[in-house]
C-alpha cells in the first residue's frame, strides 16, 4: 500500500523568508493567518452542508498544481537514498547487518538504498509495485496485509513506512502486528500525508485539483462528475478517514509497549479561503478545526524491553 505525498508550491517570497525564521517560528506565523478561518468555522451553521456538483468547474482553475511524485527509476531512486540516509541517522543506534522491514514498499527503492548501505532489508506490501532494479536486488519480498504481517514474532530490528498508515483499514491491527515481529528495543517509524481532512485528504488531486473535495462535495456528484469526464475514480485509494484525535488514542493505546521518542504534525494552510468561504460545509463533518489544518504525521516508536 502507498500513500501519494503532496505538496502546494510555495512561493518564492517564502521560501526566502523559512531560510531566517526557525520552524517553530514559521509555525506560529502560519498558525495566526488560520485564526480567520477558525473563527468563521466556530460560527457556522450546520446548513448548506454542501456545494452542488456545478460549483466544481467553478472552482477548478482556481488552485496552485500540486508537486506531483515522479515513479521514473531516477526519480525512485533518489527517493529511496534520500530515506535510507535518514532512516540510518533516525535509528542510529542500529548497527548495519541489522533486519528492517519497509512496510508497504510500493517500488521498494529505499529497500534497495538500505541493501546498498549494509543493512539486511525486506519489503512488504498487499501486491508487487517493485521496479525491476528492486526485484533484481536480491532482496526478500512479502507480500502481505499489514494487519496480518507474515514474518515470525521478534523477526526484524526495526520497521519503516512512508505514506501508509492514513491507508490502512485497521491501524491498531497494524501496531499490534509490528509489536509483535518487532524485536525489544528495536524502532517503528512513520511518516504519512495527506490526512483525511486535511486539503488533499481524499487523494484525488491527479483528478480533480480543488482542496477539500471530501468536505466540499457529495462523494456521488464527484464520481458522477469524473465519469463525465472519463477520470477513474475508483483508481483512488482507500483512506480510513482518522482524525488526529484518532490517531493520539492510537498511541496511547499502546504506550504499555511502546515509547514514542519523537513525533511532529504537518501543517498545511493552502485550503483557508475555503474554510472562510464554506465554513458550514466543514462544521458539518463535527470534527476539530486542526482536523483540516493538519496534513500529516511522523512518529518514532521504540518498543520497550
Amino acid at each position: 500500500m502507498v500513500g501519494r505525498k503532496t505538496d502546494t508550491k510555495t512561493c518564492p517570497m517564502e521560501k526566502k523568508l523559512k531560510k531566517y525564521i526557525p520552524p517553530y517560528l514559521w509555525n506560529g506565523i502560519k498558525l495566526a493567518k488560520t485564526m480567520p478561518a477558525k473563527v468563521k468555522f466556530q460560527q457556522a451553521p450546520l446548513e448548506p452542508a454542501w456545494l452542488g456538483q456545478e460549483q466544481i468547474k467553478n472552482l477548478l482553475g482556481s488552485f496552485p498544481e500540486v508537486k506531483k511524485y515522479n515513479y521514473d527509476e531516477q526519480s525512485c531512486r533518489q527517493r529511496g537514498n534520500e530515506r535510507a540516509l535518514f532512516l540510518a541517522k533516525l535509528f542510529s543506534g542500529l548497527p548495519r547487518g541489522k533486519t528492517i522491514l519497509e512496510l508497504g514498499c510500493a517500488d521498494a527503492m529505499t529497500s534497495v538504498a538500505l541493501k546498498e548501505n549494509g543493512f539486511n532489508p525486506i519489503a512488504l506490501d498487499i501486491r508487487d509495485q517493485r521496479i525491476d532494479v528492486a526485484k533484481n536486488n536480491d532482496i526478500l519480498f512479502v507480500k502481505s496485509p499489514a494487519e496480518k504481517i507474515a514474518l515470525h514474532d521478534n523477526a526484524v530490528d526495526a520497521v519503516f513506512s512512508y505514506n501508509a498508515m492514513e491507508h490502512f483499514d485497521n491501524p491498531q491491527k497494524v501496531l499490534t502486528e509490528i509489536n509483535r515481529i518487532l524485536k525489544p528495543g528495536g524502532y517503528f517509524y512513520a511518516d504519512f500525508d495527506p490526512l483525511y481532512y486535511s486539503p488533499r485528504g481524499l487523494h484525488a488531486y491527479r483528478k480533480i485539483n480543488i482542496p477539500y473535495l471530501q468536505i466540499l462535495f457529495k462523494i456521488d456528484d464527484l464520481k458522477k462528475y469524473a465519469d463525465l469526464h472519463q477520470l477513474n475514480w475508483n483508481e483512488l485509494p482507500l483512506v480510513n478517514g482518522y482524525t488526529i484525535k484518532k490517531f493520539s488514542s492510537l498511541w496511547k493505546q499502546v504506550d504499555d509497549k511502546f515509547e514514542i521518542k519523537s513525533y511532529e504534525e504537518t501543517l498545511d494552510i493552502s485550503g483557508l479561503d475555503l474554510i472562510k468561504k464554506y465554513p458550514s460545509c466543514f462544521k458539518k463533518e463535527g470534527v476539530s478545526f486542526k482536523n483540516f489544518i493538519i496534513s500529516g504525521i511522523k512518529i518514532l516508536l521504540i518498543k520497550k524491553l
